[in-house]
């Protein structure tokens, strides 16, 4: 069963935070919930300070080195996507034995968010930086928060999952972090304000064992991303119908709750919660400012991007699955 005090932090406080931004005009408002979302996930016990300041100095150091490389390649900004494709091949190589290590899924999402961001809009390099360094101070703090006011009464985080080796690991981290990088690439120039969505949607996917995603729980990919872009419809609606009402604010925060309530269950609940919460944030945080101008297109066209993100995804992760042992082998 799950802890009580653990759905409540991972499914209040992100999206607290993203109403604080959002309200404060806060430039990517939703970037510093997305990083509390990954720290609260695990449940369990609250990280240690130490813990929390190297993940801070990782963001910080990811995005400068990144944000550095555009300037000084400007020419030649095939060099980013080239540093993002190493990054991620490291990435993916480490969580295909450790797919709970919090440091390597931060540095993996960090790096592509910084790559997609800088691609789309080469006038972020700059301040770049010191907009992640601001969204992930805003995760730790939040996080601790979330642990003073609702201490755990769970045992403490037990160390990341260890997986089986399986064959030429190192090859198929690469061909993921070449699809990962192939498909940002292409979205930037197809659609720069997609592209964000599209990063976070392939990253929640590709991270994920493949013979967990591709052999047993292909359908629950699928569900877990679509339901959760689904579950913005009801927050949407509200928002356009009563703008003036603060009832969107109690909705959002309950279907978060909700989502949040499978982190430790088997099968589709705790497959939506580990990918799907992103993604209702990055929505919800995407789609609230624009009520008002065209947001049931906006929904659509989000939807139809979430939509063919996981066919792609999904295709990525069956080509790549394990070979199915003889039998009697």
């Amino acid at each position: 069963m799950a802890d009580w005090r653990a759905v409540i932090r991972l499914g209040l406080a992100p999206l607290l935070l993203l109403g604080w931004n959002m309200m404060s005009g806060l430039a990517l408002a939703y970037i510093g919930p997305i990083m509390a979302v990954f720290l609260l996930m695990p449940g369990g016990a609250r990280p240690t300070v130490r813990q929390m300041l190297q993940i801070l100095l990782l963001v910080i150091a990811i995005t400068w080195l990144l944000s550095r490389s555009f300037l000084a390649v400007a020419d030649s900004p095939i060099a980013v996507w080239v540093l993002l494709l190493a990054v991620a091949c490291g990435c993916f190589g480490q969580l295909a034995a450790k797919p709970q290590h919090i440091p390597t899924l931060l540095a993996l999402m960090v790096s592509v968010l910084v790559t997609t961001l800088i691609e789309a809009d080469p006038a972020q390099a700059e301040p770049l930086p010191a907009l992640m360094g601001i969204a992930a101070g805003q995760a730790v703090v939040v996080t601790f928060l979330a642990h003073a006011v609702l201490p755990s009464q769970a045992p403490p985080r037990p160390p990341p999952m260890i997986v089986p080796a399986q064959s030429a690991p190192g090859l198929r981290a690469l061909a993921k972090a070449m699809a990962l990088v192939g498909a940002l690439a292409a979205c930037t120039v197809i659609s720069p304000a997609n592209s964000l969505l599209v990063a976070i949607t392939l990253v929640n996917m590709l991270r994920l064992p493949q013979d967990m995603a591709a052999l047993r729980f292909g359908r629950w990919l699928v569900f877990a991303n679509l339901g959760a872009a689904l579950l913005v419809l009801p927050v949407l609606l509200v928002a356009i119908l009563r703008p003036e009402n603060v009832a969107v604010i109690p909705l959002a925060l309950g279907i978060g709750l909700w989502i949040a309530a499978g982190h430790a269950a088997p099968g589709w609940r705790g497959m939506l919660t580990q990918l799907g919460l992103t993604v209702f944030i990055v929505l919800i945080g995407q789609l609230l400012p624009q009520i008002g101008t065209d947001a049931w297109a906006a929904m659509g066209n989000r939807l139809l991007t979430i939509a063919m993100s996981v066919i792609y995804g999904m295709a990525v992760l069956i080509i790549l699955r394990p070979p199915r042992p003889m039998a009697g082998a």
